[in-house]
């Protein structure tokens, strides 16, 4: 299953407008939510259970999508 914006926002809508936004650390905690970006995606590209699903590729790719970094 994915996320939409539209799902995102409506989800998004229902907090207060001043929370922070988190994003996992690299191996553990949190950091700050600093920027989103526009990618393109391949969708399961990767089969193996320790990397993401997707990867992005920008000359062979399913779908765009945004990134919350």
């Amino acid at each position: 299953m994915h996320m939409t914006v539209a799902q995102l926002k409506k989800l998004l809508s229902t907090y207060d407008d001043s929370m922070h936004v988190f994003i996992a650390g690299y191996e553990d905690g949190y950091n700050d939510a600093t920027k989103i970006r526009l990618e393109k995606f391949r969708l399961n590209a990767n089969k193996e259970w320790y990397y993401g699903k997707h990867e992005i590729n920008n000359e062979n790719y399913d779908v765009q999508g945004i990134i919350i970094s």
